[in-house]
């Protein structure tokens, strides 16, 4: 299966304090604007097969333009995928955007087959999207977001 992505569409970060991490990449690295927003992840995520992971993240992204788009996820709350990512690892680098597949249904069974395992997956009504976290060794251990755009 070749998924056919041609550029990492975005690069998302996980961080303690949203607010000084805007603070840099805006006036420092000169990024933005950004748009920011919480969501709940207990009620719109959850692993695959698996349990509701719970709690609030915030969350502050660039426009999605030519250059791939960032993303700043700060857990508020609860135990989930991001908060368990910044106790073990610290803040930095969570996962890439690869990009638009036709379907996820489809896509993920064959992910699976090669040892890609899906980590969350669930609908993000507000970009009209379904996503899906996909790692693995072939993945060389770092997290992928694929996308479908169903809602």
């Amino acid at each position: 299966m070749n998924l056919n992505f041609d550029r990492v569409l975005q690069v998302g970060m996980v961080v303690r304090d949203l607010d000084q991490a805007l603070d840099f990449y805006t006036n420092t690295v000169g990024w933005g604007p950004f748009t920011i927003f919480e969501d709940d992840q207990g009620i719109k995520y959850d692993r695959k097969g698996g349990t509701p992971y719970s709690g609030r993240i915030r969350v502050a992204v660039t426009a999605w333009d030519s250059k791939p788009c960032l993303e700043l996820i700060q857990p508020l709350s609860g135990d989930n995928l991001f908060s368990r990512h910044l106790d073990r690892h610290g803040e930095g680098l969570h996962h890439l955007f690869a990009g638009l597949v036709d379907d996820l249904d489809v896509v993920l069974p064959e992910l699976e087959k090669q040892g890609i395992r899906t980590i969350l997956y669930g609908p993000v009504p507000e970009f009209q999207a379904r996503v899906a976290y996909v790692v693995g060794e072939r993945t060389r251990n770092i997290i992928l977001e694929i996308s479908d755009r169903r809602c």
